[in-house]
Parts: structure tokens; C-alpha cells; sequence
């Protein structure tokens, strides 16, 4: 026989449906039309195919509302100032941080949004659980944007080389095709060095300014 989730009854049917048909959060009323058609009698299958949502997150939804009631229902981010509102710096140490991403890091290389986490890390003497998360965050908060190099301020790249970059691949196939016993490998050079092959990344600096490579 199909299961069917008890539900403790906080609200009858009616009001459920009531709150579904009025819910313009969208999450709010999904919630709300889960929990009204359990409250209905029908099994987990069926909530499945009319909401579209898994088996474990209805059953998860549904203790959530047997324990705390209509409260447990809709997006309880926006009631709770934790994660998002709580800051990780005060404003001395915030000013601090901006005036270290004014300068290269430790390392000597790049500021980035994990050594920015790590920097946190450090300063607070607090673990950070999600370090580039959260060194994003303050990247962006202190008016920092992800730049990547243009053709004209990429150092050592002579002009056109974008488009031999592109034809490179169609090359490499044309040797490939004229020496069919050889060998064909694909090597470059930088700075007297074979073998590495640069890559383009992009880096943190103050919106509005060009990056520094």
C-alpha cells in the first residue's frame, strides 16, 4: 500500500490551501502546497509528481512543519540575519584588509579570493569554513572586480597573436595529416623555459582601474 506522511496539525487543510493559493514567495508556496497535499492524504508519490520535488525533501519538509509548525515553512534565510548579515571584520580590521589588497600578498603573488579568506583567517584568529566564499565576499564589499589582461596590456604577446592562438589547433592537425608516421607534439617557450604553456587568468583590482599583471 502507498505510504502516506503523518503530519502534526498545526493548521487544518483549508488554512494550508488557503496560504498556498495567497503565498507570492515562490518558495513559501511550494512549501505551503506540499504540506496542503500531504494534509490531503496523498502519498509521497503523488506530492512527488505535482510539485516536481524528491522524496527526501518532502519527507524532510514534513518533519521540519510536525516540529516547528507554519514557521518551518518558506525561505528562513530571510528571517535570519546569521550567515549573510554577520560580519567577519570589524571596520579597523576591514580597513586594514583594503589597504593590504593595495599591495601584493606575502607570497609575492596575486590577491585571489582564498588567500583573501586565509588573510580573515589569520587577522581573526577564526576558522573560516568556506575561505573563497567568503574572501569573494570582501573582495567585493571593499570594490574589488575579477579583470582579465586585454590583447593590447598582455606583456611579451605581439599583436595578431590571438588569432594564431585559434588557427594553432588546425596546424597541429595539418602536420599531423602531411607526417602520418611521425610523432607531432605541441611545445611552447617562455622566457627560455620549454614546456610551459601560459595561461590567461583573471585577477582582483579596484573597479574602474586597469588590473596590474
Amino acid at each position: 500500500m502507498p505510504k502516506k506522511i503523518m503530519l502534526e496539525p498545526h493548521l487544518d487543510s483549508e488554512e494550508l490551501e488557503n496560504r498556498y493559493r495567497k503565498a507570492r514567495d515562490p518558495v513559501e508556496r511550494s512549501h505551503y502546497q506540499i504540506v496542503w497535499l500531504i494534509s490531503e492524504g496523498k502519498t509521497t508519490a503523488e506530492v512527488m509528481e505535482a510539485t516536481g520535488y524528491s522524496r527526501g525533501w518532502i519527507q524532510q519538509l514534513a518533519r521540519r512543519y510536525t516540529a516547528d509548525g507554519p514557521e518551518a515553512l518558506g525561505d528562513r534565510r530571510h528571517r535570519n540575519p546569521g550567515a549573510r548579515e554577520r560580519a567577519l571584520l570589524t571596520a579597523e580590521q576591514r580597513e586594514e584588509l583594503a589597504e593590504a589588497l593595495r599591495k601584493p600578498p606575502e607570497d609575492g603573488g596575486m590577491w585571489n579570493s582564498r588567500k583573501v579568506g586565509e588573510w580573515i583567517e589569520a587577522k581573526t584568529g577564526r576558522a573560516v569554513s568556506n575561505k573563497k566564499q567568503r574572501g569573494w565576499e570582501y573582495l567585493r564589499r571593499l570594490g574589488n572586480s575579477p579583470k582579465v589582461p586585454s590583447a593590447q596590456s598582455r606583456i611579451g604577446r605581439p599583436k595578431g597573436a590571438r588569432g594564431f592562438q585559434k588557427r594553432l589547433p588546425m596546424r597541429v592537425a595539418r602536420l599531423k595529416e602531411a607526417y602520418p608516421t611521425a610523432k607531432v607534439e605541441l611545445w611552447c617557450e617562455d622566457e627560455h623555459r620549454l614546456g610551459l604553456k601560459p595561461i590567461i587568468r583573471k585577477v582582483w583590482g579596484p573597479r574602474r582601474e586597469r588590473g596590474r599583471w
